[in-house]
């Protein structure tokens, strides 16, 4: 996968144009496109949601400093390397060519006809690209399932610690979405959807109302809680966490119902 990303960015930058990435020819675009990044949220969510995985990472490092480390690390170089695939793309291919992505609902063969017209003396590059999109949803398929390896295991009181409750939970875990691709091999996008408004409830609107219920236990116990972590910005950071998990939820449900904006379908 690093090979397969460091060899596609390599040959999309160094043909990047400016007025291309900045839509600087196209008279159409302006500040009211600006009503497009709606759509962009439960995607944002999805992207860099680890709050999954913080129980496996914590069990796996058996240090709290360390887990939450790898987990900031982590957000920040996915945050890097989802910033320079953006201006790659976006650096080449220009806007009215994702007209006809958007119409396929992302559908990754559509973005790389783009990229064979776009760079029809490079056949080379839209093989690498094609293995980069491959590792990159194998990877987050991965990536998911195992942040939800424990919790699935908990749930369903299967015992991790033997092969059959190991397989049982790698079965629960694994299963039904290969299945759902499967059956759905172009639904990668809507799945990103669901799973947001999922994950919006879950690592949104829950923790911030666990947070708050214990502040109030401990206030009502009067509990000496000063020296416990506490998340800057009390009860704001809070409420904050909790309105974006809302508006997540609310932004798909649009977007299911077709009530948003999309861009080159109005």
């Amino acid at each position: 996968m690093v090979l397969s990303f460091t060899f596609s960015m390599t040959g999309l930058s160094a043909n990047l144009d400016t007025r291309v990435l900045f839509a600087l020819d196209d008279k159409a675009f302006s500040i009211t496109d600006s009503r497009y990044v709606f759509a962009f949220i439960p995607v944002a969510l999805a992207s860099f949601g680890y709050q999954h995985s913080v129980s496996s990472m914590r069990d796996y490092y058996l240090d709290v400093r360390k887990a939450r480390n790898a987990l900031v690390l982590g957000v920040v170089l996915a945050f890097v390397f989802y910033t320079i695939w953006l201006f790659a793309i976006f650096g080449n291919i220009p806007r009215d060519s994702f007209t006809s992505v958007i119409a396929q609902d992302g559908n990754i063969d559509a973005l790389l006809n783009n990229v064979r017209e776009t760079f029809s003396d490079k056949h080379w590059l839209e093989n690498v690209l094609s293995a980069f999109s491959a590792a990159a949803i194998l990877s987050s398929f991965i990536a998911v399932g195992l942040g939800l390896f424990d919790f699935l295991a908990d749930a369903f009181q299967f015992d991790a610690s033997t092969t059959k409750g190991r397989n049982q939970t790698w079965a629960v875990t694994f299963l039904p979405p290969l299945i759902c691709s499967l059956l759905l091999p172009f639904g990668f996008l809507t799945a990103i959807g669901f799973a947001a408004s999922a994950a919006a409830f879950w690592a949104c609107i829950i923790p911030a109302i666990l947070v708050k219920k214990f502040r109030n236990e401990c206030a009502a116990t009067q509990k000496d809680n000063m020296t416990l972590y506490r998340v800057p910005g009390n009860d704001w950071t809070l409420v904050s966490v909790a309105l974006f998990g809302v508006v997540t939820i609310i932004v798909h449900l649009l977007n299911t119902l077709s009530l948003l904006p999309v861009f080159g379908q109005e």
